[in-house]
């Protein structure tokens, strides 16, 4: 959290022993008889989509000039961004589209395939 009057940031780091998704007793033959939620042909099923707990991420960007001014080291680098979804003809009834609308506008922005990898 920052503290706005001496502007220092003080890190609170929590570990995650298991994930608490997946059930024990789950198995690929199990998974692979699930039927799909959404479409008589479609592959979003209960044992692939997102459970209720699914949390929350955070990302702090800066400057270059904030990176030496603090003496950081960045853990990764912001390269290209995309909107997908609705607007971009993304159906509503079929989750996950526009997340893989949005990655293959931001690779080919960037020249890349779906093959590459980032640093």
């Amino acid at each position: 959290m920052p503290d706005l009057n001496t502007r220092e940031i003080t890190v609170k780091t929590r570990r995650a022993e298991q994930d608490e998704g997946p059930r024990r007793d789950t198995s690929v033959e199990a998974l692979a008889k699930l039927k799909p939620a959404f479409a008589a042909k479609g592959s979003v099923t209960a044992g692939n989509s997102s459970q209720m707990s699914d949390g929350a991420g955070a990302v702090v960007l800066m400057s270059e000039a904030a990176v030496k001014r603090y003496n950081l080291k960045p853990l990764g680098r912001f390269v290209a961004y995309a909107v997908a979804g609705r607007a971009a003809g993304c159906d509503g009834h079929r989750p996950g589209q526009g997340d893989s609308q949005g990655a293959a506008a931001c690779r080919s922005q960037q020249g890349a395939t779906r093959l590459d990898r980032t640093q």
